[in-house]
């Protein structure tokens, strides 16, 4: 008898520290979920446009590009602007300029050497 008394005293024990268990997961759950709904409204509230200093620098260093872009020859000039702006493949810039696509690569190459140092 003595021996079944332990026995369901082990059992609820048990039963007891499985439910605590359940417990203390569902608060870290919900922990976890009010952390991740505050952690996403406060991300949601930053303003991530730049700063004003930031657009002021960008602008000089876009018209020192235009600049540098200026110097070079108008084969290469092309090359470059079809490259970044239209997103073209070295294929398809030399289609349209009618040239071989390994001469429109040479180009583009040549420009960023030339760009390197003009801008340096």
């Amino acid at each position: 008898m003595e021996s079944l008394k332990s026995w369901l005293f082990q059992v609820a024990k048990n039963r007891c520290i499985d439910e605590l268990r359940k417990r203390k997961r569902r608060v870290q759950h919900s922990l976890e979920r009010e952390l991740d709904n505050e952690a996403s409204a406060l991300l949601m509230s930053i303003d991530t446009a730049p700063l004003p200093e930031t657009y002021a620098e960008q602008g000089e260093e876009r018209q020192r590009i235009a600049t540098a872009l200026q110097v070079l020859p108008l084969k290469i000039r092309r090359v470059i602007w079809l490259r970044y702006s239209q997103d073209l493949t070295f294929d398809e810039i030399g289609r349209q300029l009618s040239m071989l696509p390994a001469t429109a690569k040479t180009y583009y190459y040549r420009a960023c050497r030339q760009l390197r140092q003009i801008l340096a």
